[in-house]
């Protein structure tokens, strides 16, 4: 009997040292894949956490973050497309690592000799690299700020581009900003705004950049992409290219006041296209015009237009302040058959990112793309400036609003025969109510660059 008994809790032991083991596997190996990215030397995010030791000295706030879904960022929910670089948790994964960070020593079981490779870095090109000539310097305290800078585009930069990224992504770790946005300004129309801003407290010395969104006529800041601290680099799929035009790039940035006086100054560096990157992409931008919010008000806005042409949805930037609350982006096409592109139910500016959909959608001539803001001016949203709420509207923020959604677009027609290249939306799955369109939709004509 005695031996029995010993076997037993000899296998015990042995079953329960052989599941802390598997265990502490998979949580180094979901460390590595989902926290790494962004929580290393040479990233973007201000906490370092590469290592068993800053691991376990951190491991309370990295437990929370994880149990309240607040880490790893990803905003958009299963009801969207298929996104590159998804960081959705599924729930036995954020079991593991929530045990893992548990007590000390299972921090330590689970991480110890945990190395952080050195991350694949593509290698420069300094003659397609542009900053603004001057630093602006965000408060120390305040809410989130829009500014935007001009840069001189560069020479001998490409005249067609893939994509953008931040030249540093180290220095966002520190860095008040936390949402870039590009457009073209060939004519540089701007360039007076940037001279001399009337609202500037100081607006007798010279700083960088201007308080006013970078949008350039019809077309939307957004239309050469976006990058934020989530995602410091924006690349195209392949087969797919910005035009890109001599003369000046505006960069709209949003920031956020990080406890003391910070300078910004983007430096970006464009991502050059190749021989098979033939597709040349546009852009459609909506907003939410005229918006008015009045105190405790909890709404929603819908705007929406009829493509007229086929396209193919290639990414989505969505921009906005404190009082939006939720996104959906939907494609309903001629049958009242509907598809959404991206649901944001939960929205947050500080882990906002452009969404590149891991396949592009058709979209067919006929098709309504609907758009729905929501909104909540109420003392319960918790990212709510005021206190009392007062009224609130269409505006730079931190006290007004300036939501919007950009789609980058390809057109169908200059699509080469035989080479399909995109996803055709015909799912009847629709967050608005299957089978029927929005009632509340402004539909017409969308400003953009196409």
């Amino acid at each position: 009997m005695f031996h029995r008994t010993a076997f037993a809790i000899i296998t015990l032991i042995a079953a329960t040292a052989h599941a802390q083991t598997l265990d502490a596997v998979e949580a180094k190996r979901a460390w590595t894949t989902h926290c790494l990215g962004c929580h290393n030397a040479s990233a973007t995010a201000p906490l370092q956490l590469d290592s068993c030791e800053r691991i376990v000295r951190h491991r309370v706030l990295a437990r929370m973050l994880i149990s309240d879904g607040t880490m790893p960022p990803w905003l958009p929910d299963a009801t969207s497309a298929p996104l590159l670089h998804d960081r959705t948790l599924d729930r036995a994964t954020r079991t593991v690592l929530l045990d893992a960070l548990a007590t000390r020593e299972s921090a330590l079981r689970a991480f110890e000799g945990l190395i952080a490779a050195a991350p694949m870095e593509r290698e420069l090109d300094e003659r397609a690299s542009f900053a603004p000539l001057h630093p602006w310097t965000v408060p120390a305290t305040g809410g989130m700020r829009i500014r935007s800078f001009l840069a001189e585009n560069p020479a001998n930069a490409p005249t067609r581009v893939r994509g953008v990224r931040v030249s540093d992504p180290a220095s966002m770790a520190q860095s008040p900003m936390r949402f870039l946005s590009l457009v073209a300004d060939p004519a540089r129309t701007l360039a007076r705004l940037e001279e001399f801003d009337p609202r500037e407290e100081h607006a007798h010395q010279h700083t960088g950049g201007f308080e006013s969104m970078a949008g350039v006529g019809r077309t939307p800041s957004g239309a050469l992409g976006a990058l934020s601290r989530v995602s410091p680099t924006f690349e195209l799929p392949r087969g797919f290219a910005f035009d890109l035009p001599r003369g000046a790039v505006a960069i709209e940035t949003l920031s956020e006041s990080v406890g003391r006086r910070a300078h910004i100054q983007p430096r970006l560096t464009w991502i050059a296209a190749d021989d098979h990157d033939t597709r040349t992409i546009s852009a459609r931008l909506y907003f939410a015009h005229r918006l008015v919010l009045e105190p405790d008000e909890i709404s929603t806005r819908m705007v929406g237009d009829i493509v007229t042409r086929d396209i193919d949805v290639v990414a989505i930037i969505v921009k906005g302040g404190a009082f939006l609350r939720s996104v959906a982006v939907t494609s309903t096409d001629a049958s009242l058959c509907s598809t959404t592109l991206l649901t944001i139910r939960d929205w947050r500016m500080a882990f906002a990112e452009p969404w590149i959909l891991t396949q592009p959608m058709r979209v067919s001539a006929g098709s309504a793309l609907d758009v729905r803001f929501g909104f909540d001016n109420s003392a319960h949203n918790p990212q709510q400036p005021a206190r009392p709420p007062r009224r609130v509207i269409q505006g730079l923020p931190p006290d007004d609003e300036d939501a919007s959604v950009v789609l980058l677009v390809a057109d169908v027609a200059a699509l080469d025969e035989g080479n399909a290249g995109a996803m055709s939306i015909t799912s009847p799955t629709n967050s608005l109510g299957a089978g029927a369109l929005p009632s509340r939709v402004n539909r017409g004509t969308p400003a953009s660059s196409e």
